[in-house]
């Protein structure tokens, strides 16, 4: 047995009851460098290659369907929030899980703001990958996902159809948020 053989049996050993965290091991920066790591991803790639060979019509459809099916997938945890009296705790326990969720799928974050005099409220949605990834090309609002992932969420949260439309976009303003509202309240 060489050397080598040797060094990789006792390293095997040690490594058997080692299991890697991925928390503790991948850290993932905050605030601009998520720009670059969502444009070098490979999720960045294919919207490249969809705005490519078609145009952005084609990825609204695209990340329109994709924001369906994504809800459809995750709709057990959004039936839970719609349990959520209304109450401001109630109101921050909703965003609370809702950031949980958007966090564990790496999608940003969001803050909820409530205009009580127009009996309305804005979700304000930090770091899109969407609208982070598109920065440079974009000279409209991108976040279709969004629009259509928050429009089904909050339909069923308040068992009525409430259509979300994107109404400043990071990419077209170049700021680091999204601001998102309903369009029939």
């Amino acid at each position: 047995m060489g050397i080598f053989s040797k060094k990789f049996e006792e390293n095997l050993e040690k490594s058997i009851f080692e299991k890697p965290s991925m928390v503790e091991e991948i850290f993932i920066p905050k605030g601009s460098v998520y720009e670059e790591i969502y444009k070098n991803s490979l999720i960045g790639s294919f919207f490249e290659i969809i705005l490519k060979v078609g145009d952005m019509d084609d990825f609204r459809v695209l990340t329109e369907k994709s924001a369906e099916l994504f809800f459809e997938k995750n709709k057990s945890l959004f039936m839970s929030m719609k349990s959520y009296s209304i109450s401001i705790d109630s109101l921050k326990n909703m965003v609370i899980t809702l950031n949980q969720f958007l966090d564990y799928h790496k999608l940003g974050a969001v803050k909820i703001a409530i205009k009580e005099k127009e009996s309305s409220f804005y979700i304000i949605h930090y770091n899109s990958p969407f609208a982070l990834m598109l920065k440079e090309k974009s000279k409209q609002n991108v976040c279709f996902f969004f629009s259509e992932f928050y429009s089904k969420t909050f339909s069923l949260i308040f068992d009525r159809p409430i259509k979300i439309m994107e109404d400043n976009c990071a990419a077209y303003n170049k700021e680091d948020y999204c601001i998102f509202k309903p369009s029939n309240i």
